[in-house]
């Protein structure tokens, strides 16, 4: 049986984020299984974050939803690809993220997996508050994996880096 590929989206809501959105943007666009589209909800942007996202090659979106979440539920609407990769506007995927996430769901024949939550390291580690996030993060995300691995079910997936079924998420 043939197995269909399937295809995505990274989807990155960005609110005045042209400081960093580029290092977000690029690392979108060069991963060694290319997203079918990487989708910019520009959310009342007022600096240069939607020139930047149009020069590196993102499709860009402007929208008026005053948060993250309402801003990546308006952009939601947008995606036509079967599964979405929300992206923090200030995240940095791993080159392989997609080619090493995305065997999940090409795996799953009965489409019963509706998400696939990968690992979370912060950036920097500079100061007291960046340690403690990557503390909280250890703590979080990753020392609760083997217990949602032996139940076969994610009960923490990064709002930052994590593959959605879009008719799930819908």
């Amino acid at each position: 049986m043939m197995v269909t590929p399937h295809t995505v989206t990274i989807l990155i809501p960005a609110h005045n984020s042209a400081q960093f959105v580029a290092d977000t943007i690029t690392s979108a666009l060069t991963q060694t299984r290319p997203a079918d589209r990487v989708l910019v909800a520009a959310d009342r942007c007022t600096d240069d974050t939607v020139r930047i996202a149009s020069e590196l090659g993102a499709d860009v979106i402007e929208v008026d939803g005053g948060s993250k979440a309402k801003a990546q539920n308006a952009a939601l609407a947008h995606v036509t690809t079967d599964l979405v990769l929300p992206l923090d506007d200030d995240s940095v995927l791993a080159q392989d993220y997609l080619e090493q996430i995305l065997p999940i769901f090409e795996a799953d024949r009965t489409h019963e997996v509706s998400v696939a939550a990968g690992k979370v390291l912060t950036r920097y580690d500079r100061t007291w508050t960046e340690r403690a996030r990557m503390m909280e993060y250890l703590f979080n995300f990753h020392s609760l994996r083997p217990l949602q691995q032996a139940t076969g079910s994610v009960t923490v997936a990064a709002g930052c880096c994590s593959v959605f079924r879009v008719g799930y998420l819908r």
